[in-house]
């Protein structure tokens, strides 16, 4: 019975075994690991904003199983245009732009164990 179950086991996919995604760069700037997590080095600033500017946003995902990946960002600040599906976007910079922390939220679009994933993207002023 052992023997047939490991068998069983190996030859048989698992529907709902699924890596999370990861996000690789924002703005060219690659994620470090530091303290074990993966995060953007904070003097890069990626995300470097001039009130009364237009910044763009450009993501680089990976998903370790191919699977499409949504972008969602919980807390944009009014104005921000980033589709679910795109991996760039902008930001028409008010004059009175708040800066801080932006979280990043992804979410792969596995059918059967969708996985998601936190990421805090540092917005600067200049």
């Amino acid at each position: 019975m052992r023997v047939a179950v490991a068998v069983l086991a190996l030859g048989c996919a698992d529907p709902f075994l699924n890596d999370p995604p990861r996000l690789v760069s924002v703005n060219g700037v690659e994620l470090v690991r530091r303290r074990g997590e993966l995060r953007l080095p904070a003097r890069a600033a990626p995300l470097r904003v001039t009130p009364g500017e237009r910044l763009w946003v450009t993501l680089e995902l990976a998903d370790p199983d191919g699977d499409p990946v949504d972008v969602w960002w919980p807390r944009a600040p009014v104005g921000w245009v980033f589709e679910p599906d795109a991996i760039e976007g902008y930001w028409d910079v008010p004059s009175d732009a708040a800066v801080g922390p932006l979280e990043l939220i992804l979410r792969d679009q596995h059918p059967e164990n969708p996985r998601t994933v936190g990421y805090d993207v540092p917005l600067w002023a200049d």
